[in-house]
């Protein structure tokens, strides 16, 4: 399927017919994407709240709904089943992936528009003025273990390929990795 998220909420799409799967109607974010993680759709919808898509075409079913993982611009990510957003301060959420239930939070430096990537353990965040803020998720409550100032202003979300991290500007791109 293809999920089509908008304000009004989530459709899943077949893509061999078009044929509409099923619809989840309580609303989404237009702004972060919502993102898959074993079987189960994490929306930005109400802060966050997790479905398990239907096979028979009914809607999916809420597994939970959590508005203290609420994000801002950048998407939620999971890793190692847990759940994380970055909300307009600066502010990281960890929360469990299997009941929405916070767990730590971490305050960041600056403001987020990309979304963090995951690489092992470790988080690695952009924020809006080039500041690279790794965090290692094992921590009790999170922590940062560097960080690479880039000096300009990075918008989009990082992507990894092949052991490296690159990271975009509107003007230059880096290749972050061991030579």
């Amino acid at each position: 399927h293809v999920l089509l998220q908008s304000g009004k909420g989530v459709t899943a799409v077949e893509t061999a017919t078009g044929r509409i799967a099923w619809q989840y109607s309580e609303g989404a974010s237009t702004i972060p994407s919502g993102t898959v993680s074993d079987g189960i759709l994490y929306v930005p919808s109400q802060g966050i709240t997790a479905l398990q898509p239907s096979l028979d075409g009914s809607s999916p079913k809420q597994l939970w709904r959590s508005g203290q993982l609420r994000p801002a611009t950048a998407s939620p990510i999971v890793l190692n089943k847990r759940v994380f957003t970055l909300n307009d301060a600066g502010v990281l959420s960890c929360g469990d992936a299997a009941d929405g239930n916070r767990l730590w939070q971490l305050r960041l430096k600056g403001k987020f528009s990309a979304t963090p990537v995951a690489a092992g353990v470790f988080l690695y965040c952009v924020n809006d003025k080039g500041l690279l803020q790794v965090v290692d998720t094992t921590q009790p409550e999170g922590a940062v273990t560097s960080e690479v100032d880039l000096g300009k202003t990075i918008l989009s979300t990082p992507s990894i390929s092949n052991g490296s991290i690159y990271v975009r500007s509107d003007g230059k791109l880096w290749r972050l990795g061991k030579s």
